[in-house]
């Protein structure tokens, strides 16, 4: 045991300690301009995000009239590019940030096995003093190495949201109100079940979750004496189901690529006209997306097969702090 506690000493310290230093310092150099070329690529991923983020939160107040097929399409188009960037996979950054993380490794075990070696050499007071100076250090390799790893998770480096806390109608990130986008990209579609039935479904440009959709259906009759000339088919605000991704059957048509089934209503007897009006019930609130008036000759010569897509009108939003207590109320 004493042979080989001799072997492990170290007679030529000073030159062991002038390489130690030198190597190490060598490989902080080459980290730091590592780090510097993996955060330049880092800051670039932010600023696209950022700024497709700001597209997006721009989009329910770029158009006035919302009976446009752009809406959808844009939207569509801004959320692929946002999820895109958040969820790219860069195999270099990744092997770069590997080596770097390594490296940190190397430094900590050298650090420490040269404590090892030369722990004889010092008495009790300098063994404890360089001890404490070497954990510190290598606290401080550990932030380091925890922010690296950091590095290709730009959401949690610049505090962006995440790509599902988008769909999300329930939140409002970074002043963003998705059920706006939602309300304004909406795109309703009947088709024609039978000679006498409709079909019923609503359609997003993306995969909205966390509200319930109610229908509120009324018809308008011509030529009435009363004062009072529409009649309600269906008169339900409350969900009739909630928005989730395995609900979603994919559909491309009209920038309405994912559909929920909502309903199906047999089509009126004496009425000209029918009218649609959508609510998204959330946590937040209710919006309510009002159409067009349909005539109803329209879709009576409606094929079974094409159907028709219509794009809101209009929308109005009630938002309330507590919806749940006021319901209790």
């Amino acid at each position: 045991m004493d042979k080989i506690i001799e072997k492990l000493v170290l007679f030529h310290q000073s030159d062991v300690l002038t390489i130690v230093f030198g190597v190490t310092a060598g490989l902080f150099t080459l980290v730091g301009f590592s780090t510097i070329f993996i955060s330049m690529n880092s800051q670039h991923k932010i600023e696209k995000a950022r700024e497709f983020l700001w597209e997006i939160g721009n989009i329910p107040y770029k158009y006035t009239k919302y009976n446009d097929d752009r809406i959808g399409k844009e939207t569509y188009h801004l959320y692929s590019l946002y999820n895109s960037i958040l969820n790219s996979k860069d195999k270099t950054m990744r092997n770069l940030i590997t080596f770097v993380k390594g490296i940190f490794i190397f430094i900590a075990f050298s650090w420490i096995s040269t404590c090892v070696f030369l722990m004889n050499e010092f008495h009790i007071a300098e063994l404890i003093y360089v001890s404490l100076i070497i954990i510190v250090a290598i606290c401080f390799l550990y932030l380091f190495y925890r922010f690296i790893s950091k590095l290709c998770n730009i959401t949690e480096l610049a505090g962006l949201p995440k790509y599902e806390d988008l769909l999300d109608l329930s939140k409002e990130n970074k002043g963003i109100s998705v059920v706006s986008i939602a309300g304004i990209s909406m795109i309703l579609t009947i088709r024609k079940k039978s000679e006498t039935h409709l079909k019923i479904s609503v359609g997003f440009p993306v995969p909205f979750t966390g509200a319930g959709i109610g229908v509120c259906i009324y018809g308008n009759k011509d030529n009435s004496k009363e004062k009072d000339s529409s009649e309600f088919i269906v008169n339900d605000y409350e969900p009739r189901c909630w928005i989730e991704k395995d609900k979603y059957v994919w559909c491309l048509n009209n920038a309405s690529y994912f559909e929920l089934n909502l309903l199906e209503f047999e089509m009126p007897q004496e009425i000209s006209e029918i009218n649609f009006q959508i609510a998204l019930n959330c946590i937040r609130g209710v919006i309510n997306v009002h159409f067009d008036n349909i005539k109803i000759e329209v879709l009576k010569n409606m094929d079974i097969v094409s159907g028709h897509y219509f794009n809101p009108n209009r929308f109005n939003e009630i938002y309330v702090e507590n919806r749940d207590q006021q319901r209790e109320q």
